[in-house]
């Protein structure tokens, strides 16, 4: 007998998503660049059941903010995979960092997904097309 896994609707839509990051944009210094980046660098964790449920991974190794996203699976309440992506079309705007995920079956749509921070460290993740998935709060790992 075939168990379904259970995935809440953001990570249901987030799941069958491919994504890259670049968060400056050429028309920034690199300075003010830098400052912009250096908010957002760094590993956020959301929780789905108790369990790490989303991780956005950012960094500037190249002088460019890129990063991933990986989503956890959930069969039965316990951790049934990981889906890891790369974020596509990154944008900053004050406090709200918008990009895109692809999804990998080939389908030309994306799901639109910003992390708004509330403070440093402190943040939501939402999806703008998943539904009535709610915002999931997100904390920037020390």
């Amino acid at each position: 007998m075939k168990r379904k896994i259970s995935i809440p609707g953001l990570f249901a839509m987030a799941l069958l998503s491919y994504a890259a990051i670049d968060i400056s944009s050429p028309a920034q210094t690199e300075s003010s660049s830098t400052a912009s980046s250096a908010r957002w660098v760094g590993v956020w964790q959301g929780q789905l059941e108790g369990l790490p449920g989303v991780v956005l991974t950012l960094g500037d190794d190249q002088g460019e903010v890129s990063g991933t996203i990986v989503f956890t699976a959930l069969r039965d309440g316990r951790v049934a995979g990981h889906a890891t992506h790369v974020i596509l079309h990154p944008h900053v705007d004050g406090n709200r960092l918008s990009f895109q995920v692809k999804r990998p079956d080939g389908a030309e749509d994306v799901v639109d997904m910003s992390l708004n921070m509330s403070s440093d460290g402190e943040g939501q993740l939402v999806c703008q097309k998943c539904g009535s998935a709610a915002p999931i709060a997100m904390e920037k790992i020390p």
